[in-house]
């Protein structure tokens, strides 16, 4: 008599198999879900420090009286959010900016080199997850931890601007929300108190330099019915920014040849057709253009760019 071939036995395993394939698989999506969907969400409120006193041969003022009514309105705004922590940096003035909040919470203010972005996100992540965290920084500083923790990547805020407030939410998945109010009084009111005005938005996108996009930014001013433009390229480091500028036609002067104490060496190109001013600051080449030589010098002193942060 021949031997029976158990086919319903084998049907049977193989089914128990894929059960079991399935269960795992299954559990693997319930603690990915679980995983991810537990997961807080993560809110950084940044700010650019608050006005600052002009002293070129004091790399680390004070706050001038306007930043300091800057900093009491920060009070006003966050005394019942809910704020966790505190961070600024190593200059005084990001410290002075949320030192009348952090005295109102009762919170230490942690300080973060201005160079270490990759540090603070990673504090940020690692003991702060699922808070609400407020950073002071600079004009060039805030936008990098924007775009680390994931945010749009922005242009450097201009010299004149210190009212514009960022609150990135970081949600579970990882992704980043971007939302940028104003704070306080307006710095263009301020700015517009002296000679130069800004006539329009500011514009950001990309320029041609040579066979690279480089990305860049900038506004339109009038200094006394003068046009006179703005422009704002940004590199990966100061070293890069700086070869570019060594690259324009033009001659280079020191800061105290244009401004009064200035420290900051620009780049003059003189043609008749008008004038070009190049400097550059941090990790970003800057550079004004326009027909009248004394409109340009205007709008540097208005910037206060006898230093820049």
């Amino acid at each position: 008599m021949a031997d029976e071939i158990p086919e319903p036995r084998a049907g049977l395993k193989t089914a128990l198999v894929f059960l079991m394939l399935f269960a795992l698989l299954g559990a693997v999506l319930v603690f990915a879900y679980f995983a991810t969907f537990n997961r807080p969400v993560t809110t950084v409120i940044l700010i650019r420090h608050a006005e600052k006193v002009v002293d070129p041969n004091n790399p680390d003022v004070d706050l001038s009286p306007a930043g300091q009514e800057r900093a009491q309105e920060l009070v006003r705004m966050f005394a019942d959010s809910g704020v966790n922590a505190i961070y600024a940096t190593q200059y005084k003035r990001t410290q002075e900016t949320v030192r009348p909040l952090a005295d109102k919470l009762r919170l230490p203010v942690t300080l973060v080199n201005s160079t270490a972005t990759s540090e603070l996100v990673r504090q940020i992540h690692s003991e702060h997850r699922g808070q609400t965290i407020l950073v002071s920084g600079h004009n060039n500083t805030v936008p990098e931890v924007i775009a680390a923790l994931g945010g749009p990547q922005l242009p450097v805020i201009p010299e004149t601007e210190f009212d514009n407030l960022y609150i990135v939410t970081v949600y579970r998945t990882g992704k980043a929300k971007l939302v940028k109010i104003k704070y306080g009084s307006s710095s263009t009111a301020e700015a517009e108190r002296g000679r130069a005005k800004q006539t329009g938005p500011s514009w950001d996108g990309y320029i041609r330099r040579g066979k690279v996009q480089v990305r860049a930014g900038g506004s339109g001013w009038s200094v006394d019915g003068v046009g006179v433009s703005h422009t704002e390229e940004l590199y990966d480091s100061s070293d890069a920014a700086k070869y570019v500028l060594t690259r324009l036609k033009g001659q280079v002067h020191p800061g105290s040849d244009l401004l009064p104490n200035g420290q900051v060496p620009f780049n003059v190109t003189k043609t008749p057709a008008g004038t070009r001013i190049a400097w550059v600051c941090g990790k970003d080449l800057h550079y004004i253009e326009t027909n009248s030589y004394d409109a340009a010098l205007a709008l540097l002193k208005d910037w206060h760019l006898e230093s820049c942060d």
